[in-house]
């Protein structure tokens, strides 16, 4: 597969091929946007696959049953989320690596009933506030330098670029991190919203008070604090915060052989 400048032309073009696929979060939008992630096409003068890499999520384009397409399909990569996926795609690799392709079952939540009311109420109602900071560029250069760290931050160019474009929260307690809510993708139509706390740390509000932070910031940027959830738990909390469950779909995964 071939890097799909994202040029304006190159960006109509990606848009006409996504056109028909589903939107349930926004890692489609942002390459079309050319604010972040990575297009890949087969053949830069006729392409006739398109793939979107927001790494771990993948999203598929084309004509999946072309020479071009059924040479992808040997290529694909284990245990990365296929998100979205046009006409014929599901199919085909259902076809090739059968009991191999793995569903997981992820949910959609809107936030169009969201109250600023409500989540400052939430965000007033922690008792250990002063362990709550932004990520400011020494945080943030911090964050870069740690490989494998659970604040995953590595679709912004940089710390410089987080700290320009993104929003994002810390836990922290004696200058450990141990909880985080952060951007994790941004685009023109809001953020993706990222929560992660630590095991031991679970259960104690810390994760409803950093997404408030977190959604504070983004309303008042005028940007969409989209949450997309990955598990029930994820769920409860969306619908604590005021978020209104949109609908179950299918994401899809690779064992290796």
């Amino acid at each position: 597969m071939i890097n799909f400048e994202l040029t304006k032309t190159n960006r109509s073009t990606l848009q006409q091929a996504f056109q028909h696929n589903r939107r349930v979060d926004l890692g489609i939008e942002c390459v079309l946007e050319n604010q972040m992630g990575k297009a890949w096409v087969d053949n830069l003068e006729n392409p006739q696959i398109f793939v979107i890499d927001q790494t771990p999520f993948y999203y598929f384009a084309g004509n999946v049953d072309s020479p071009a397409g059924q040479a992808y399909l040997e290529e694909l990569p284990v245990y990365q989320l296929f998100i979205s996926m046009s006409a014929g795609w599901l199919e085909s690799i259902q076809t090739r690596y059968g009991s191999r392709l793995q569903e997981m079952p992820r949910y959609q939540c809107s936030a169009e009933n969201l109250s600023l009311d409500h989540i400052q109420q939430q965000f007033a109602r922690f008792g250990h506030l002063e362990c709550i900071r932004p990520i400011d560029l020494s945080l943030a250069q911090k964050l870069f330098t740690e490989q494998d760290h659970f604040i995953d931050l590595h679709m912004f160019d940089s710390a410089e670029d987080f700290i320009q474009r993104g929003i994002g929260y810390v836990y922290m307690e004696e200058e450990t991190i141990l909880a985080g809510a952060y951007s994790s993708l941004v685009c023109s139509r809001g953020i993706e919203v990222s929560v992660f706390v630590l095991d031991d740390h679970r259960r104690k509000g810390i994760a409803t008070a950093l997404s408030c932070a977190l959604i504070q910031s983004s309303l008042a940027r005028g940007l969409n604090p989209h949450w997309d959830a990955a598990n029930p738990e994820s769920i409860k909390l969306a619908q604590k915060l005021g978020y209104r469950f949109a609908g179950e779909y299918t994401a899809y995964y690779l064992l290796p052989e």
